[in-house]
């Protein structure tokens, strides 16, 4: 009986090793492979203002539509000048369709990349924080259907 067990037992371990459910790489679903921010990532880093530092990326996925707005939070420190850029493209023109919104902890709305009666998409802001705290980052996605992009934060003392 016994080696009835280990025989059933080796069997199965070989039957699981070399299942093709077990030997294959785990997929990407479709929209996270539809979305490569990182060339946008590394063109936004590219682009900051001589003297500030970068401090995160933020790859900004749509999911095709599926999300029109992407969130993100980060500590700001009273007194510190940030600067947040965005692109969709990397021909250093205004990105498309793609906006953020920069929150302070009450929600508040302290600054945006869409102006114009929200008919321009600006490349960055810079903003110099007057609170310390929780500071949300809300990238929007408007009439567009490039649901991909890629944002920066930096700072300067």
């Amino acid at each position: 009986m016994m080696i009835l067990n280990l025989s059933a037992a080796l069997l199965f371990s070989l039957l699981s090793f070399i299942s093709p459910a077990h030997s294959e790489a785990p997929q990407a679903s479709l929209a996270e492979a539809t979305c490569n921010a990182k060339p946008y990532i590394d063109f936004c880093i590219s682009k900051l203002p001589q003297g500030y530092t970068f401090l995160k990326s933020y790859p900004i996925n749509g999911e095709n539509g599926a999300k029109k707005m992407v969130r993100f939070s980060y500590v700001f420190s009273k007194g510190m000048n940030y600067f947040i850029r965005i692109a969709n493209n990397t021909d250093d023109t205004a990105p498309n369709g793609v906006f953020l919104r920069l929150k302070d902890s009450s929600q508040k709305e302290v600054a945006s990349t869409l102006s114009g009666g929200g008919k321009e998409y600006l490349k960055g802001l810079a903003y110099t924080c007057n609170t310390t705290g929780i500071y949300y980052l809300e990238y929007h996605f408007d009439k567009t259907n490039n649901y991909c992009a890629g944002g920066v934060l930096a700072f300067k003392r």
